[in-house]
């Protein structure tokens, strides 16, 4: 992928994530409202595969609390409220923090 094409997913990642915290702060819905990118779920895939110690598929609150900043943000990922995060669930809990 050429820098200038990273770039600018990593920009509309910050500014998506941004978005969200600014809209959290004025009362919106819990599940973040912008699209996860490319990079985020790549990303996610590699922090799901460490915090999923117990290998069956979701990050439950003990598995979060090894990433620090996971725990603060989990319930208004958790889109669900079944009080565990499946990965796309994840990549959106990653781009709160």
């Amino acid at each position: 992928m050429s820098s200038t094409i990273y770039y600018r997913i990593a920009l509309a990642s910050a500014l998506a994530a941004a978005a969200s915290v600014s809209a959290y702060a004025q009362g919106a819905p819990a599940a973040p409202a912008t699209p996860v990118t490319v990079v985020q779920v790549a990303d996610a895939n590699e922090v799901f595969a460490r915090l999923d110690t117990n290998g069956d598929g979701f990050i439950d609150k003990k598995e979060a609390a090894q990433l620090t900043g996971l725990p603060a943000v989990f319930d208004r990922a958790d889109a669900n409220k079944d009080g565990k995060l499946d990965k796309s669930e994840l990549a959106a809990a990653l781009s709160l923090m």
